[in-house]
């Protein structure tokens, strides 16, 4: 459900001719994401508790650490839909990189 979402939030910015989306929509995507992120919360199994010696931190399995992040970034994830020059996908800066990486191995 999370990728959909984004994924018709970037179709929606990418439709535009102003890139962003107004305050009204913004919230709406902002709202949506956070019942997905609870909907997900009830489906991930429990996150365990601090460990008893008091170092280190808990394990986390794969599902726990994305959640956490989506959570902990929100703000990050939905950049693109607030800031013009934020794209979706970091794909036009990996291709500005790959051909000076490409002339490093020669």
């Amino acid at each position: 459900m999370m990728m959909d979402l984004l994924i018709e939030a970037a179709d929606v910015v990418g439709s535009r001719t102003t890139s962003i989306l107004t305050s009204i929509e913004y919230q709406g995507l902002v709202n949506r994401y956070r019942e997905i992120l609870n909907e997900a919360l009830d489906e991930l199994p429990p996150f365990p508790d601090k460990k008893d010696d008091g170092k280190g931190r808990p394990k986390h399995t794969d599902a726990q650490n994305l959640w956490l992040r989506l959570k902990e970034y929100e703000s990050s994830v939905l950049l693109f839909a607030t800031v013009k020059e934020v794209e979706f996908t970091n794909n036009r800066a990996e291709r500005d990189i790959r051909g000076s990486k490409t002339k490093q191995i020669c």
